[in-house]
């Protein structure tokens, strides 16, 4: 199921980079470098606020780790 759920993130990183770089020419045409880098800042500083007021994403946390690097196993509560 986490892989699943990790494959689903990672398509939708590269898409969304796909999409974003296509996108970022034309409208620098339209719009000033200096207000799109700013549009751009915002939205971020957006979705980074958004994610964060989400109470089960604040909360994660570190897997632990053994002394020698090697994960220790820790079951998160869900069934396998």
């Amino acid at each position: 199921m986490v892989n699943r759920v990790n494959a689903y993130q990672v398509a939708g990183s590269v898409a969304g980079m796909a999409v974003g770089q296509a996108l970022a020419g034309p409208v620098t045409a339209l719009v000033e470098p200096r207000a799109f880098m700013l549009g751009s800042a915002l939205v971020t500083a957006g979705v980074v606020t958004a994610l964060l007021s989400i109470k089960p994403v604040r909360r994660l946390g570190r897997e632990p780790r053994e002394p020698a690097g090697r994960s220790i196993p820790v079951s998160a509560g869900l069934p396998t």
